[in-house]
């Protein structure tokens, strides 16, 4: 299965499509002024019975001052299911085509693109507006990504369209640049016909604000419930954000006030449907559980991807614990991981974590206090013995050698 690059896409197969570049107030060499906008226009066909993801690059306008200030957005769509924009990679080639979209889901095809998204909106018709002092800062003329994504379920053909219009500010009124926050649970388990849980905890690395609060599950989603929980880890009581609709997620618009070594935990219900599923992308075969919103001021690049998206240890960086509801101790926790196929073991990258069944299986049925340690001890294992710990290696003799003490926290853990 091919696999997209940031956690709301989805299976992609074959359609056609086309695009036209921006229009609107931005010509000139002059740049746009505060109060400009740039707009966008695409159309794609999906055939029947399938579900698109395109792609297609968008230079931003030139501008005179340094910068290029997005302050809002609104779009109009026909026949899809959300879309999203993405900033580019400074390896980004010159000369890429700004007239012909491509599968974001072929291989390498989004290897241009940051991890997370800027923009990830869903309905038909939406506008956003940053509070005042507040936006997403570009280079002039930099080249974007934007992405639109389509469902067909019907018998026939279906023609989509997306226009995008971006709001532009005077960079000398924009204190605050925006970054979006889209914290993951990679592990997920949904029995069929059963109601089932999934938890995360996400760490705030520094004081910091979020605005636009919301959340996201797929079909089998009952309802999310996001907790802010304080530093000294009394957890909260009163959700922050807390949806009960999986097509029609809630979204706070409360200025939310974060302290660092605060703890964003998200609390997902389900209840399974005719099969057995598990995270991943695909809204029919895999759900989902999400916090999402926009923050400020964004942590340093270097360690952005890794806490925008939650990514768990063993990832440097890694900011995600607490994703067990069941009862298993670190100690059997590893004992089940270790009975695992080597394959199943998380996958970072590119803004997602594949992981296999059975890996996701043990961390679900671990308690929430054992996925710390865990994680620990992974991260250990990761950098000081990944070599042994490849098929033909010592991994028992370097585990002791050089993780010990997190071998042995994990093993004495309790819940």
């Amino acid at each position: 299965m091919l696999r997209r690059p940031l956690a709301l896409a989805l299976v992609l197969v074959s359609s056609a499509c086309s695009s036209s570049g921006p229009t609107g107030s931005t010509g000139g060499t002059g740049g746009p002024p505060g109060g400009a906008t740039v707009s966008y226009a695409f159309d794609f066909t999906t055939s029947s019975g399938q579900e698109t993801h395109w792609c297609q690059y968008v230079k931003l306008p030139k501008a005179t001052t340094s910068e290029v200030l997005v302050t809002g957005y609104t779009w109009t769509w026909e026949n899809m299911h959300h879309w999203a924009l993405y900033r580019t990679t400074p390896d980004l080639p010159a000369g890429v085509s700004f007239d012909k979209p491509f599968d974001c889901f072929q291989p390498g095809a989004m290897q241009y693109a940051e991890p997370a998204s800027l923009v990830l909106a869903g309905g038909a018709v939406g506008a956003q507006t940053f509070p005042e002092g507040t936006g997403f800062g570009f280079k002039p003329e930099d080249v974007v990504i934007v992405q639109a994504h389509t469902v067909n379920t019907t018998a026939a053909d279906v023609h989509a369209k997306l226009e995008v219009t971006l709001d532009l500010g005077d960079p000398a009124k924009v204190k605050d640049h925006l970054g979006l926050i889209q914290f993951y649970d990679p592990y997920i388990v949904v029995p069929a016909h059963t109601q089932a849980k999934a938890q995360m905890r996400c760490a705030i690395p520094q004081d910091m604000t979020v605005l636009f609060a919301t959340t996201h599950q797929h079909t089998r989603g009952t309802g999310v419930s996001a907790f802010l929980d304080a530093p000294d880890g009394t957890h909260g009581v009163a959700p922050i954000v807390e949806s009960k609709d999986w097509q029609h997620p809630s979204v706070s618009k409360d200025v939310l006030t974060l302290k660092a070594g605060s703890h964003i935990r998200t609390v997902c219900d389900y209840l399974g449907d005719a099969h057995d599923v598990i995270q991943g992308q695909d809204k029919h075969d895999n759900e989902m559980c999400m916090f999402i919103g926009y923050y400020y001021p964004v942590v340093a690049p270097a360690d952005a991807p890794a806490f925008e998206n939650c990514i768990q240890t063993p990832i440097p960086g890694g900011v995600g614990d607490g994703y067990g509801t069941g009862a298993k101790t670190c100690g059997s926790s590893l004992t089940c991981i270790q009975a695992c196929p080597p394959g199943d073991a998380p996958k970072p990258g590119d803004g997602r974590i594949d992981v296999g069944k059975c890996w996701q299986g043990c961390l679900v049925d671990s308690c929430a206090g054992a996925s710390a340690p865990l994680n620990d001890l992974g991260f250990c294992v990761q950098t000081k013995c990944a070599t042994a710990c490849a098929p033909g290696g010592d991994c028992p003799t370097c585990v002791v050698a050089n993780c010990g003490p997190q071998y042995s926290a994990c093993q004495a853990g309790g819940c």
